[in-house]
């Protein structure tokens, strides 16, 4: 743990640092332009009762996610999976297990030989009877 007062010379000359970068921020003519047209669309607002976290409403082109609500999943059943399928090699007698058609060896398989073959070659496990 550092000591307070290495600690309070620390954060005086980050302090320091902050101010002299808000200065010069302060001295920017964008960012006076910004300041003022904000005050000024603040002030516009406030005559009509308005605030600025009524302009996503006001304006939902502007952010349109913000105006409808969030929807939510409806269904309550749980996804289904892919059957887990063993494919085993007639010549070479390589299996592999998979859920579709994707895995690198069978890609390799299905470049060798066609599609349907391939297919051929899978019987549907049960999930846990991997061996």
């Amino acid at each position: 743990m550092t000591d307070p007062i290495s600690r309070y010379e620390q954060l005086k000359q980050e302090r320091e640092l902050l101010d002299k970068q808000m200065e010069d921020l302060e001295k920017d003519e964008a960012f006076k332009n910004d300041m003022a047209c904000k005050r000024d669309i603040e002030q516009f607002l406030e005559g009509y009762g308005k605030t600025p976290n009524d302009l996503p409403r006001l304006f939902p082109e502007i952010a349109p996610n913000a105006s409808s609500p969030k929807r939510t999943r409806t269904s309550t059943k749980p996804k289904t999976r892919r059957p887990l399928i063993r494919y085993t090699h007639p010549t070479t007698g390589e299996t592999v297990e998979s859920r579709g058609l994707n895995h690198k060896t069978l890609q390799e398989w299905i470049k060798e030989n066609d599609i349907e073959t391939v297919k051929g070659w899978g019987e549907p496990i049960a999930d846990g009877d991997s061996s």
